[in-house]
């Protein structure tokens, strides 16, 4: 028997009526909020990868070495997708001056298994390639002489500071062809970016006497933990039954040096350390005994100067002493240039 249809009752027309007010304005909303889209936020990667930046080809790739055959294309980073390459690393660079990251991925000819990927930092500078090469320096590493003074090797990698490059090739294995590829990668990266001298004259400014010149660092930011401490070179010292960690950085006026100086250790007598009687004969040194650990901090001229948790007092002092000492010498003859005036000799350009 055939269903008769009612026709729709006041109420259900009304309901209606508010249900299809309610889609139009929706619909209206949608349109302006299309027209404000952040497009410069939201860019697709690929087939419309929402949220994440585009990667360009680098205009320059890494050089693919002799011995080897390339596994994927190469990369290039920025600062907004250093984060995707190198996800919770990613800050050490970006507060170091961080430029661009160009990568590649090879291996040996004939045993594409052993890859190998090699990853280069254009940190602008060379002081801010030597900072992330510092921090980032492995305790297995063993100089690597032939790349220069600021290289070493471990059993599967190369890392070296290099003009404002900071570069890392890393094999999949610890094994010797592939060690010998990793090798041929690094001398053509030198050669297609010359960088002129590679000397940081800091160095000079600590005494030699036990010092494990291999051990320098330079800390570009929050140097011990403090927001107000910035281009701290530091050095270890042995003295054989004490290991001493020196410091020093060259500010841009005595005043500034004095005023960091007087700073940090105020910073560290407001979080519990004790005063200490300093060294005899350096004139505003101030000591401090930091739970059993003695800070020393000192200023000649515009250069800042110290110990950091050395293990006694006498091993603190016996360091301080020789530092000041030869500060003075140094510069005494009025050479002591301000951080700001001095340029930077291996600036190499861009490729």
């Amino acid at each position: 028997m055939a269903r008769r249809f009612h026709p729709p009752s006041t109420t259900e027309r009304s309901v209606s009526a508010v249900v299809i007010l309610i889609l139009v304005g929706i619909a209206a909303w949608l349109l302006v909020l299309q027209g404000d889209f952040p497009t410069d936020k939201y860019r697709a990667d690929g087939a419309g990868s929402p949220g994440i930046a585009p990667r360009p080809m680098a205009a320059t790739p890494l050089p693919l070495p002799d011995g080897a055959l390339a596994l994927s294309a190469p990369e290039t980073f920025d600062s907004l997708t250093l984060s995707d390459k190198i996800d919770g690393r990613a800050e050490l660079y970006l507060g170091n001056g961080f430029s661009s990251l160009r990568c590649r991925r090879f291996a040996p000819t004939g045993a594409a298994g052993d890859w190998i990927e090699a990853c280069a930092y254009d940190m602008g500078n060379n002081r801010n390639a030597f900072a992330v090469f510092g921090t980032q320096r492995r305790a297995d590493g063993v100089p690597e002489p032939a790349l220069g003074p600021h290289a070493y090797a471990t059993s599967q990698g190369l890392f070296f500071a290099h003009g404002r490059h900071y570069v890392e090739a890393i094999a999949s294995r610890p094994d010797a062809r592939s060690m010998a590829v990793v090798r041929a990668f690094a001398s053509a990266f030198q050669a297609d970016h010359p960088a002129g001298e590679a000397a940081l004259d800091e160095a000079s400014l600590f005494p030699a006497e036990n010092a494990d010149t291999g051990s320098m660092v330079l800390l570009g930011t929050n140097a011990f933990g403090s927001p107000d401490l910035d281009r701290v070179f530091t050095m270890r010292y042995d003295l054989g039954d004490a290991a001493v960690t020196a410091f020093l950085s060259r500010r841009t006026a005595p005043a500034q040096a004095r005023t960091l100086a007087d700073g940090w250790a105020d910073t560290l007598l407001r979080y519990g350390a004790e005063a200490r009687t300093p060294p005899p004969g350096i004139p505003g040194a101030r000591a401090l005994d930091v739970l059993g650990l003695y800070e020393v901090v000192f200023t000649v001229g515009p250069v800042l100067a110290g110990v950091h948790e050395a293990p006694s007092q006498a091993a603190a002092e016996t360091i301080v002493m020789r530092m000041y000492r030869h500060l003075i010498a140094r510069l005494d003859a009025g050479n002591a240039q301000p951080e700001t005036d001095r340029n930077d000799p291996t600036e190499e350009k861009t490729p």
